[in-house]
């Protein structure tokens, strides 16, 4: 099964501290769907991240990711990978932006 990723939409409820265009709104995308949309090749992400277009091919249809191959991939196709905890208890909610 190919690696799935949220898709960045706009939500209703994103808490005010995170923009509403980037809260995830329970949309999936993979990372090929995500690469096409950003009109890049598998032989332009080779490049960026230094491994060849075969791992790449490969990366897109893992099931499971560590987040420094997510980052690498991420970066290959001019973005930033930001990683969101979001904690809630009867009192509170906060989501915490993690530096990756």
């Amino acid at each position: 099964m190919p690696t799935i990723i949220p898709t960045l939409v706009e939500a209703v409820d994103a808490p005010s501290s995170i923009p509403a265009n980037v809260w995830h709104a329970g949309a999936e995308q993979t990372l090929k769907a995500l690469r096409l949309r950003r009109q890049y090749s598998q032989l332009h992400v080779s490049q960026a991240m230094q491994t060849s277009q075969g791992e790449v091919s490969r990366i897109e249809k893992r099931k499971d990711l560590h987040l420094a191959t997510l980052r690498s991939y991420i970066r290959a196709l001019g973005g930033e990978l930001v990683l969101l905890a979001k904690f809630t208890d009867e009192q509170n909610q906060e989501v915490i932006r993690i530096a990756i």
